[in-house]
């Protein structure tokens, strides 16, 4: 039967307050979220338009909350990725002051202390960068980044059997991080183990497809173990990534 008129008015009214809030609620869910958005970005920093994307999210950001130990290091993370792209030096400035704001405001904040490990480690100060992951998993024993960074110091330090048990840490805490499979395939094609470096590389690609890395490194152990179609197979799928 036909609703009485004033009934039709009140049921409209709840109706489009119900489609009022359930819009709402679906822009909430969807809005984009800017540090999530860089923290994406960075972690597939091997794609440099990533880390260039990163850092236009993260400048603002910063500036909006200055007071954000998180936002400081994150951009120090992405001046630092995007220095090892370009060489360009005055990053290596930029990365040590948002670094230094950051523990500025906050010297027990980890990934803090991973980030000034990566810088260590990329500088060839490898005590500095021991010492900084070590703070970190101290801080954070469950941080990956901290354990891989451990792993490449003492790697460059000439500490196998320490180094091989970091990069295993890195990988049972970050089984996702195909950075730290990276790495610990680095480690096993270093000490001529080529078996298992194929396996962590072949990680590498299960988790990031389109890894350029990944490919090399495929190719590389594939020539030292003299599969040369297997090499020339990988080398070509790289190429055609970049």
């Amino acid at each position: 039967r036909p609703l009485p008129r004033r009934r039709r008015k009140w049921l409209t009214a709840a109706i489009v307050v119900v489609i009022a809030a359930v819009g709402g609620t679906y822009a909430y869910r969807t809005r984009s979220n800017p540090m999530q958005d860089a923290r994406t970005l960075l972690d597939r920093y091997d794609k440099i338009e990533n880390v260039d994307k990163a850092i236009s999210i993260l400048e603002p950001a910063v500036k909006a909350r200055p007071a954000d130990p998180a936002r400081h290091t994150m951009l120090a993370e992405a001046y630092w990725r995007r220095y090892e792209a370009t060489r360009d030096k005055t990053l290596i400035e930029r990365a040590a002051d948002a670094a230094s704001a950051s523990l500025k405001l906050d010297a027990n904040y980890a990934s803090t202390h991973v980030v000034l490990a990566i810088f260590n480690n990329g500088q060839s100060r490898y005590d500095g960068a021991a010492g900084e992951a070590q703070q970190a998993i101290k801080l954070d024993p469950k941080s990956s980044g901290g354990w891989r960074e451990l792993g490449r110091a003492y790697q460059r330090m000439g500490k196998l059997e320490d180094a091989g048990k970091a990069f295993a840490k890195a990988v049972e805490l970050g089984p996702n991080d195909w950075l730290a499979h990276n790495y610990m395939g680095g480690f096993y094609f270093a000490t001529n183990r080529f078996d298992e470096a194929a396996k962590e590389f072949e990680q590498v690609r299960v988790i990031a497809p389109d890894n350029v890395r990944a490919y090399n490194n495929l190719g590389s152990v594939s020539l030292r173990q003299e599969r040369f179609d297997r090499a020339i197979e990988m080398y070509e799928r790289s190429l055609s990534l970049e």
